[in-house]
């Protein structure tokens, strides 16, 4: 299949890597700095110690400097605010029937996408693998375990084939049934240990010693949860994450059981990292994913009287 990736960043050169590995012919739109990386030496995933190099990948900084070309699939895996700048790029790829993933944290993305690009051809997903980037195009997975989700927008949508294709680029595929209940389970798993050590500037090991903000991340963590059962969803596990328990587990039991439980999962899924609100601001972006998440609860929470 000919595949369009648009921002290539973690997850995006993750995908990039995959596919092309499967043997699809894969276009992958990033900075210039990974269009020219991957000029020059590929793009590179190192595992356990491993490096490997993907097969060829046609890179390049900007979806307009493409020619007029028949995508079999597009992946808009680009942060949630630069959904709308995305889909506008993508139009002509859309109008030509190619069906449009979109792969993003937080909640709110998806119904940019929509009001741009209509639902037809639109799919969600999630992912739960986590990666680093250590420079343009060269990527460490800090372990195997996680996944992508998928799920239809239209009710009318067939997914078996997509999620077949992901299945035999090696990745563990799960689809479900409802979307938002998907969206808003990795919406409590992305929001865990994420804004405070980005509005502290403190280390997760230096946050996770602190009681007082354990019972906060707790707090934050219970207000999802209840706007969730405000909307009538329910949370959904995801691949390689319990979510249900885990959240549940957070909310319901004594705090000298609870905080464990809680470092225990945060601790597998960052590996030491910073949180990701906390790398886009030492990066100096200009916007962040808060707004998809923590906002969007304070949102939902505001419509829904939690």
């Amino acid at each position: 299949m000919k595949v369009l990736i648009v921002g290539a960043e973690a997850i995006g050169s993750l995908m990039a890597y995959r596919l092309a590995v499967a043997g699809h012919n894969v276009t992958a739109v990033g900075s210039g700095a990974f269009a020219q990386a991957v000029a020059q030496r590929g793009l590179l995933v190192e595992q356990n110690g491993h490096v490997s190099r993907a097969p060829q990948i046609n890179a390049v900084s900007s979806v307009e400097s493409l020619d007029q070309v028949d995508f079999d699939l597009v992946l808009i895996t680009t942060k949630a605010f630069d959904t709308a700048v995305a889909a506008v790029q993508v139009q002509r790829f859309a109008r030509q029937g190619a069906p449009l993933l979109m792969l993003q944290n937080g909640v709110g993305g998806v119904d940019v996408a929509i009001g741009l690009l209509g639902p037809e051809q639109l799919y969600a997903g999630i992912t739960t693998m986590p990666v680093q980037v250590l420079k343009p195009a060269v990527l460490r997975l800090l372990e195997s375990r996680g996944g992508l989700g998928l799920a239809a927008i239209d009710s009318a949508q067939e997914l078996d084939s997509l999620a077949q294709l992901f299945v035999e680029a090696g990745l563990k595929t799960q689809i479900y049934a409802d979307c938002l209940a998907m969206q808003w389970s990795k919406l409590t798993l992305s929001m865990l240990a994420n804004a405070i050590p980005a509005i502290l500037d403190w280390p997760l090991d230096r946050i996770l010693a602190d009681r007082r903000l354990i019972q906060l991340e707790r707090d934050a963590a219970c207000e999802a949860w209840a706007v969730v059962q405000r909307l009538k969803l329910r949370l959904v596990a995801l691949p390689g994450y319990p979510v249900p328990q885990l959240i549940r587990g957070l909310c319901a039991l004594p705090p000298r059981l609870a905080y464990p439980i809680f470092r225990r999962a945060i601790l597998h899924r960052r590996g030491g990292r910073p949180s990701p609100l906390q790398q886009d601001l030492k990066k100096g972006r200009p916007k962040s994913e808060v707004t998809f998440l923590n906002g969007a609860v304070a949102r939902a929470g505001e419509q829904a009287g939690v």
